[in-house]
């Protein structure tokens, strides 16, 4: 959730530094850009990785693939 938030201030961010170009340079080594990316990818790899662990198996077991029955 925290990252969530952080993303909605991120484009809270752009979104003013578009009204107001002249707060760029005060915000010129924060590359609002690449967070939004970096932030979006780290939230898509949670994801994933939460939706890998809820198709695992409780009995650990593991399915063979590729292997006709």
């Amino acid at each position: 959730m925290k990252q969530k938030t952080f993303l909605e201030k991120l484009y809270e961010l752009k979104a003013f530094l578009k009204e107001h170009p002249e707060q760029r340079i005060v915000y010129s080594d924060v590359n609002v850009d690449f967070l939004i990316m970096k932030t979006k990818r780290e939230m898509y790899e949670r994801e994933e990785q939460e939706h890998e662990q809820d198709r695992q198996c409780t009995d650990d077991f593991m399915p063979a693939s590729g292997v006709p029955f």
